[in-house]
């Protein structure tokens, strides 16, 4: 059942390509590399001057040199001509474990700003800029300015890579897809495939609260649908058995009718029954 339905697009990063296993028996990815350019693309790499979770991060990502190709719909335009943003190969590496991502239009703010001539097959250390956690009543919230960073979503003990993509629907915003490591897949089923910024993460009680706006409205969701851990018997697809799992499970929706007033509804799977109207002005 989807109850959610936010307006703000999606971009859905897809990887793809052959694997094997080395000595240890861990399965690693080979991505294909991006396409072969053409002569308005140039390729740059990029080699991120800190360690990140111990992984020391590399960046190949083709650049349109086209004008006006690489300026973000409704942001000012970059400090110069030489904006490095396109389809791209993130590669993470350590002593333990290394995987490529491949992204198909990825930048940082960085990158985007950058004011050095570009040149085919040049290599530019820049610096990450950290995912620093930010709280509001006990909640965690995802405004960053990283351009990727590890989180741990679903409360498994694992950290899941969040990919931020800043050419949202909203100014000023930020989408993430999450690429979960042990699974080696892009997380796109509800409710991993609406969040933003404006999400509100629980991380006592295990809690996710996702902006809930109702189907043809395209402003500031009015509410959220919150979701709850449940333990789940799920297919394993890299063990390919059957193992217990974290499961975010929707069980309430929250629906302001002005600054004050809103209405609670209880999910149960398919079932939403209305619960109550609360006044906080009261």
């Amino acid at each position: 059942m989807k109850i959610t339905n936010i307006t703000i697009l999606m971009c859905v990063f897809v990887c793809c390509g052959c694997s094997y296993k080395d000595e240890n028996g861990v399965t690693n990815y080979n991505y294909n590399s991006i396409p072969e350019q053409d002569c308005s693309r140039l390729t740059i790499n990029i080699l991120y001057n800190q360690k990140v979770e111990n992984y020391t991060v590399r960046l190949k990502c083709l650049v349109d040199t086209t004008e006006g190709a690489n300026i973000f719909m409704g942001y000012n335009p970059p400090k110069s001509n030489y904006a490095i943003r396109g389809e791209s190969v993130l590669s993470f590496s350590s002593e333990l474990d290394s995987f490529d991502i491949k992204i198909p239009n990825f930048t940082d703010s960085n990158l985007y700003n950058n004011t050095l001539p570009l040149k085919d097959g040049m290599t530019l250390s820049v610096d990450y800029s950290p995912y620093k956690a930010k709280t509001n009543n006990g909640e965690c919230l995802l405004e960053t300015d990283s351009p990727f960073f590890f989180f741990d979503i679903d409360f498994d003990g694992e950290k899941e890579l969040f990919i931020n993509s800043y050419d949202t629907f909203i100014k000023g915003h930020s989408e993430f897809s999450i690429y979960k490591r042990s699974e080696n897949t892009i997380l796109t089923v509800e409710p991993y495939n609406t969040i933003t910024d404006y999400v509100r993460i629980d991380t006592t009680k295990r809690l996710l609260h996702i902006p809930y706006q109702n189907i043809g409205e395209i402003t500031t969701a009015p509410g959220y649908v919150s979701y709850r851990i449940e333990r789940e018997m799920r297919y394993d697809n890299q063990k390919h058995n059957l193992a217990l799992k974290n499961i975010y499970v929707p069980y309430r929706i929250e629906i302001w009718q002005n600054e004050n007033i809103y209405k609670i509804y209880d999910v149960n799977g398919d079932t939403i029954l209305f619960k109550e109207t609360i006044d906080k002005a009261k």
